[in-house]
């Protein structure tokens, strides 16, 4: 689960922040125990607009991140605290916008992200994916000003 938000310039590039939380219930880790490993992290990143058409958009993003972790050991069917810690990441995706409105619609990321420090956490460096909704404000101002509003007749 986890928001972003970014600032347009140049029309075809996107800088912001994000952040996010990450739930794995149990993992097995080492010598078949079971962990739950809970991460939340804050982003900066920067997209870059590759193909845009009306209804659709694909766009390469990089990111950088810092965070915190907690591991819990399932043992007798209760937790045990293990670690708690941070962590850094880098990432790469490539993210499509599929525009149901010119400023609403859906969001899918596919990407690779890397945990530089290796311990338990390092269960979540490797692929991920994310869905999510798109909201642009500057092209729902748009719609309001130009659509929206009742246009003077000459």
């Amino acid at each position: 689960m986890g928001i972003q938000a970014g600032v347009l310039f140049r029309e075809k590039d996107m800088a912001g922040i994000g952040g996010y939380k990450i739930y794995l219930p149990f993992k097995i880790i080492d010598n078949n125990n079971l962990y739950r490993l809970q991460v939340h992290y804050f982003t900066l990143f920067y997209q870059k607009v590759l193909l845009e058409k009306r209804f659709f958009e694909v766009d390469v993003m990089g990111e950088t991140g810092i965070g915190g972790f907690n591991v819990h050991k399932l043992e007798n069917g209760q937790e045990i605290f293990v670690k708690k810690g941070n962590f850094n990441s880098i990432g790469v995706s490539v993210v499509n916008t599929f525009k149901a409105l010119r400023w609403l619609g859906l969001q899918s990321m596919l990407g690779y992200r890397w945990m530089l420090q290796k311990e338990y956490y390092s269960t979540f460096s490797g692929w991920f994916y994310s869905l999510g909704i798109w909201f642009s404000v500057k092209d729902f101002v748009r719609f309001i000003r130009y659509d929206c509003m009742i246009k003077r007749k000459y």
